[in-house]
């Protein structure tokens, strides 16, 4: 190559190159001109006219940026120029574009035009035999620069161009600014005379000016013919009809590829382009001044769609979520989890906005008095969102077969509840796991934002919520996690929101509840993604004053015993894994003979539920021996209160628990020790009996 003073694609050995210095040098970089002849059917050239000349794409990136991390402008300008002599090295041997890489799309850097949609539909429509599909679409164009800009978007839907549809093409004009409908046109190339699909596996000069330029360029494509029909049938929209405005419409290119584009999974590039019709009562032509009418590349945008928010986010598509409960946590949960592409099946909250709900509420509203659960509903439809809405009480809506469908419908995955609320929860509770497909969780904040506990049902519903939240009260916390959790002075705290009227709500800024709520769900998606059959306790809380330490704890809850209650109207227990195997540990202990203690946990008439997560030791009087076991008296009053006291008032003396050494249910003594027990104390209690399998 160097004997012949240049390389098979036209660079030359030596190549004179112009590097031009803005006006505000050194705050903006240098531009380097090539030669005006220099080949421009190269890979990484930026997409100017053929009335400049061409300049290369030096970084991956910004330029102004990477030249402005250079504390010396001197240095910053040596690197780009290194870059410089790479790039032309590189397109002298064909290396700006290899397999390995992937392939490199046209570049559309510092373009201001744009075409918004939904590119992974648009390839959809590319056809093996060739065509054009048309798109509805809106646009804006700003006329206040010397060259105007343009901004469409199309819709994932197709139109026809018939001439009953009116709303095709509109214009409306404000000042510097116009705006209406338009359509975009999506054009794949036909298949080559031996029937194979056509590949492109060059670069072409991207220097399009004009519309003559586009025809050319479909010419290349083998796309002529497409291109002149839809010239066609935009005129005979218009025929005995006029629009006295400029209308930029949309073309894209759909160009195979050899192997697949640089970091993407399709061959199939978007090469889009806009040129403007010009309607009007006189003229001889729809293009305003024929071939000489402007064209303009354009930058292809993608549309908001989950399978984007997913990809920009870098995480794992989230499950179908239904949220319970649309105030300030669940707002903040809804969008955390649309934003990263998860779709949310419904919204239920019968709550209505105040103005006290801006102080942290994922929504700001002008407009106050609409329904929370409607009004997230549109804000979610703005992220490609479609959830059902429930705006009625939970409660009730959970105790129907219409009001779960809507609530939870079909093909949700994950239920979260945010409503703080004990009904909700024991609702969900009650809720058979064979009616639903979907796991449960709940997150809940505590002590003025300052504490927060995310629980997850295992995926059959054992353990459910209750069962967790029974069983993080009798974990041991430390004592600044449990004044933040059962001191009145954090608990909820009445805030006057108006005249003569008050709320029960908790202060706490909108940081603090954006933080904790944000580490939650992400941390409920991490746990959900798992194989794991048990549930989850999630907590944290800040340590004190110090605001950048926020301590966390996980706890793995296995299955509960599901027991029914002898003598009780269907009543059941339910027994934590730690409490069995500590009664276990104590029968082991004591061969030969009966032994025993106290149960502890927690009593739900609504679910007709006695939950064991705890047990208090027998009292040294306590009597053991092959026959029997009689709880003693002494310090269990005290020991009991300790309890209670310990779990912040959350678990109570549900009853006794005793063994026996052979396999027999209760004997007459112990109905009889039933009976006496219940006289002394309010029901219900339980007496648990273990034998030896």
């Amino acid at each position: 190559m160097k004997a012949k003073g240049q390389s098979p694609n036209g660079v030359k050995t030596k190549e004179p190159v112009t590097a031009k210095l803005p006006q505000n040098y050194p705050w903006k970089s240098p531009r380097f001109n090539l030669r005006d002849d220099f080949p421009r059917n190269l890979p990484h050239l930026q997409p100017i006219g053929k009335s400049f000349p061409p300049q290369p794409c030096l970084v991956d990136g910004h330029q102004d940026e990477f030249f402005r991390q250079f504390d010396l402008h001197e240095n910053g300008l040596l690197q780009l120029i290194d870059q410089l002599v790479a790039w032309l090295e590189k397109a002298a041997t064909g290396q700006l574009n290899n397999a390995a890489h992937g392939w490199e799309p046209v570049l559309r850097a510092g373009v201001s035009n744009s075409i918004t949609l939904n590119a992974a539909y648009c390839r959809q429509l590319v056809r093996p035999s060739g065509g054009i599909s048309i798109l509805s679409g809106r646009y804006l164009k700003s006329s206040k620069a010397d060259e105007p800009q343009f901004f469409l978007s199309a819709d994932a839907n197709k139109v026809p161009l018939k001439k009953d549809k009116t709303d095709i093409f509109t214009a409306r004009a404000t000042g510097d600014y116009s705006s209406g409908n338009t359509v975009v046109a999506v054009v794949s190339p036909p298949k080559l005379p031996t029937g194979k699909p056509r590949l492109e596996s060059g670069h072409y000069a991207e220097d399009i000016e004009n519309f003559s330029d586009i025809l050319a360029r479909s010419d290349q494509l083998g796309c002529h013919a497409s291109i002149q029909s839809l010239l066609t049938n935009i005129s005979s929209y218009f025929d005995k009809a006029y629009l006295n405005q400029r209308v930029p419409v949309g073309l894209i290119f759909c160009v195979r590829r050899p192997f697949k584009l640089a970091g993407m999974e399709t061959d199939i590039e978007l090469i889009p382009y806009i040129f403007e019709i010009f309607p009007s009562d006189e003229r001889k032509s729809i293009l305003e001044g024929g071939g000489s009418s402007k064209a303009y590349p354009a930058a292809q945008i993608d549309a908001i769609s989950k399978e984007l928010l997913c990809s920009v986010s870098g995480t794992k598509m989230p499950p179908r979520t239904a949220i319970l409960g649309c105030g300030s946590v669940g707002s903040k949960a809804a969008f955390h989890l649309a934003r990263t592409g998860g779709t949310i099946t419904s919204v239920s909250d019968s709550d209505y906005f105040g103005a006290h709900n801006m102080a942290r509420h994922a929504l700001v509203r002008d407009d106050l008095g609409g329904q929370k659960a409607n009004e997230i509903a549109k804000e979610l439809a703005t992220l490609d969102q479609t959830p059902l809405t429930y705006a009625a009480d939970i409660l009730t809506g959970l105790s129907t077969d219409d009001g779960r469908k809507t609530i939870v419908p079909p093909k949700t995955q994950l239920i979260l509840n945010t409503t703080a609320s004990l009904g909700v929860r024991e609702a969900l509770c009650r809720w058979k796991p064979k009616f639903r497909k979907a796991r449960i969780s709940e997150i809940a904040l505590f002590g003025h934002g300052e504490a927060g506990i995310m629980l997850l049902e295992a995926p059959e519903g054992n353990p459910n919520l209750c069962d967790l939240m029974a069983s993080f009260h009798s974990e041991k916390i430390s004592p600044a996690a449990f004044k933040l959790l059962h001191d009145r002075e954090f608990g909820l705290t009445e805030v006057q929101i108006g005249q003569g009227c008050h709320s029960a709500s908790m202060p706490m800024s909108d940081m603090r509840l954006s933080t904790l709520t944000a580490t939650m769900v992400e941390e409920l998606l991490e746990l959900n993604g798992s194989s794991t059959n048990e549930g989850k306790i999630v907590f944290g809380f800040r340590n004190g004053s110090d605001r950048l330490n926020t301590k966390w704890a996980t706890w793995t809850v296995p299955a509960f015993e599901v027991i029914p209650i002898a003598g009780s109207d269907e009543w059941t227990l339910r027994v934590s894994k730690a409490v069995l195997e500590r009664i276990r540990t104590e029968m082991e202990a004591c061969p030969g003979i009966e032994t025993g203690g106290v149960i502890v946990g927690t009593c739900s008439a609504r679910l007709r539920t006695i939950c064991v997560v705890d047990t208090i030791p027998a009292p040294e009087d306590s009597e053991r021996s092959a026959a029997k076991f009689v709880l003693g008296k002494k310090g269990l009053k005290k020991a009991i209160e300790r309890r209670f006291q310990e779990s912040g008032e959350k678990l109570l003396d549900l009853g006794t628990w005793h063994s026996h050494v052979v396999e027999v249910g209760p004997s007459s003594l112990d109905w009889t020790t039933a009976a006496d027990l219940a006289k002394g104390r309010p029901p219900p209690s339980v007496l648990l009996i273990a034998t030896p399998t």
